[in-house]
């Protein structure tokens, strides 16, 4: 198991015990402050690695910096709720260019697009990035049907 699965499901876990130990409005706070841990952790490992499409010459509050409803520089979020957008919860995320499969996503979805340089996203009908659609470039939210796509693909 990688770094970035191992301090996933640590934090994952303590979330879960601190929902039973503590009361409503601390548990939301201590879930969300895991989430945030759980992000930093993730572009952290991604960029020590040198993953294909990361830039790994930023500083890491540079990247956090300029996020937007929880979403970093550079990435394509999707959000299941007007709610999780608002709040930065990111249900979905992808930095690196190329195709990425969409699972189980039914009706309609918040899409920010907060890559730079003018890279878009395209949403495809087949698996892999195959049969894919228009390509939204502007820097902001989308709300798109994701019931008939299988795929997401990022494009320089």
């Amino acid at each position: 198991m990688n770094t970035t699965k191992r301090a996933f499901a640590a934090l994952a876990g303590g979330a879960l015990a601190l929902l039973f130990a503590v009361g409503g409005a601390q548990a939301a706070q201590a879930v969300q402050e895991n989430r945030d841990m759980i992000r930093a952790e993730v572009v952290t490992t991604d960029a020590q690695i040198g993953t294909a499409g990361v830039d790994t010459t930023f500083a890491e509050t540079d990247t956090f910096a300029a996020s937007a409803h929880g979403c970093p520089s550079g990435y394509v979020c999707i959000y299941s709720s007007q709610y999780d957008l608002d709040n930065g919860i990111v249900e979905h995320w992808y930095s690196a260019y190329g195709s990425h499969q969409l699972y189980d996503e039914y009706g309609y979805h918040y899409i920010y697009n907060n890559q730079t340089g003018g890279a878009g996203f395209t949403l495809c009908q087949g698996s892999f990035g195959t049969d894919c659609g228009g390509t939204p470039r502007d820097v902001g939210t989308y709300y798109l049907d994701l019931t008939p796509y299988n795929s997401i693909k990022l494009v320089p």
